[in-house]
């Protein structure tokens, strides 16, 4: 019998932490490739289709499981491992700040990172103080 594997669950508080071992688990189910792109999806037409379908499924069953409930509204709609996985990449310009020596705080990050799996792009700094003085006058 395989041995089960248990992570908690992904949410705001988890992120980088969660990204590793679910990363290890999709490696060590032999699911990776197909969660980063590496085997794109077939034609229909194509006999290995099936075969990718069924193994996609599990990569993307595989994430889900592991993915806390409150999140899991932003990836209705999404079709594959990939998407789903994409989904939860921070924006570019985090990766960018770290590369330099910036750190950003928990906080900001995990504020970041919910709206991102909201929202495709940041809202600008205006937009935002707009949303934050509405939300404090009730």
């Amino acid at each position: 019998m395989p041995a089960t594997i248990k992570i908690d669950p992904l949410n705001c508080d988890s992120y980088d932490t969660w990204k590793i071992h679910m990363r290890a688990i999709l490696k060590k189910n032999d699911l990776w490739e197909y969660v980063i792109g590496k085997i794109p999806k077939p034609a229909q037409t194509d006999p290995k289709y099936e075969k990718w379908i069924k193994l996609d499924g599990k990569a993307e069953s595989d994430i889900l499981l592991a993915v806390s409930a409150s999140e899991l509204i932003a990836l209705d709609g999404l079709d594959t491992s990939k998407q789903i996985w994409d989904k939860f990449m921070p924006p570019q310009y985090h990766k960018k700040l770290r590369e330099i020596g910036l750190a950003v705080i928990d906080e900001l990050l995990a504020i970041l990172l919910l709206y991102s799996l909201h929202n495709e792009e940041l809202p600008t700094t205006e937009a935002l103080k707009i949303k934050i003085m509405e939300k404090l006058r009730g």
